[in-house]
């Protein structure tokens, strides 16, 4: 299954976190938005929150807002966003 999701990303922060808001996921990474480290980690985040190695940013590298793409497991991406619209955060 493959699904875009929008996701915002905030660089610097003090600890990486992934949530819900509304129709994105925010996620905040420690790295700073320089060579392509935020995204590298973002990368990872999302690959370790939705178990899958195939996470892709399409759209917005070097924008804040992102389209990215998540291929897997159908039941295991809906389910991580269906915790993250509850529980706020999955790390």
């Amino acid at each position: 299954m493959e699904r875009l999701v929008r996701v915002k990303v905030i660089p610097n922060s003090d600890r990486s976190s992934i949530e819900k808001k509304e129709d994105e996921i925010k996620v905040k990474v420690t790295s700073p938005a320089k060579r392509g480290k935020a995204n590298r980690e973002l990368l990872r985040i999302l690959q370790k929150a939705f178990q899958t190695q195939d996470v892709q940013i399409v759209a917005g590298k070097t924008k804040r807002i992102k389209l990215v793409r998540i291929q897997g497991n159908p039941d295991i991406i809906d389910d991580v966003l269906k915790k993250l619209s509850f529980d706020k955060s999955v790390l």
